[in-house]
């Protein structure tokens, strides 16, 4: 079945209501305009994403719980790669466990992982691991990281996520509004229906995306 995110028709509404809405007062460029529908879409398409995502490191943290007893490991047997390295800074207060040479020192480390949010944290970097539920504090950028590196999502929601986040999300944070032409703003709707695609958001979320 063909997805009903992003239908042109829903894209030539936002432009027409931003051009009705903000018209010549403010000199917005069509370029911006765009931008602007991109950064809109994009924030409302996270938070029909978190579900999914909490959903399977729910299923994942149990499954290390069982396998590799991470709720209660202790060095050296703690699980250093998932398959990438663990940022075990960004629980327990590790992070403020420092040597004098700002360092950190792995010796005071406590490596319980104790919930499905602190094992989400491994993965994030410090400054985005402030969550302490997958809620609108885990932001658009740290929900791709994690769909993007933890081994319980499929190789294609892997890709796309990785390609979303550095095409789209990273793009329209970090702007050049000169980038933003049709040919990019196109590209980027299409980015973000692959990444839904991939993920299997059921038609009826899709749908409640333009409500």
């Amino acid at each position: 079945m063909e997805s009903l995110l992003f239908k042109p028709v829903i894209l030539n509404i936002n432009i027409i209501l931003l051009n009705l809405l903000l018209g010549d007062a403010m000199n917005i460029s069509e370029d911006q305009k765009r931008w602007l529908v991109i950064g809109i879409a994009f924030n409302k398409l996270v938070p029909h994403i978190r579900p999914f995502v909490e959903q399977s490191l729910q299923g994942e943290y149990q499954r290390l719980r069982s396998s590799h007893n991470i709720h209660v490991q202790t060095t050296p047997g703690i699980l250093r790669r998932h398959p990438k390295n663990l940022k075990y800074e960004n629980v327990n207060n590790n992070i403020n466990h420092k040597l004098p040479s700002g360092k950190f020192d792995f010796s005071k480390f406590d490596y319980k992982v104790t919930s499905h949010v602190d094992f989400a944290k491994l993965y994030v970097k410090s400054f985005t691991a402030k969550f302490s539920a997958l809620d609108g504090k885990c932001d658009g950028s740290a929900v791709l990281l994690l769909l993007g590196d933890v081994p319980v999502f499929s190789p294609a929601t892997q890709a796309s996520a990785k390609t979303v986040r550095e095409h789209v999300r990273n793009e329209w944070a970090h702007c050049n509004f000169t980038d933003w032409d049709a040919a990019k703003f196109q590209s980027c709707f299409q980015e973000m229906q692959q990444l839904v695609q991939t993920i299997g958001l059921p038609i009826a979320d899709e749908i409640r995306l333009f409500i």
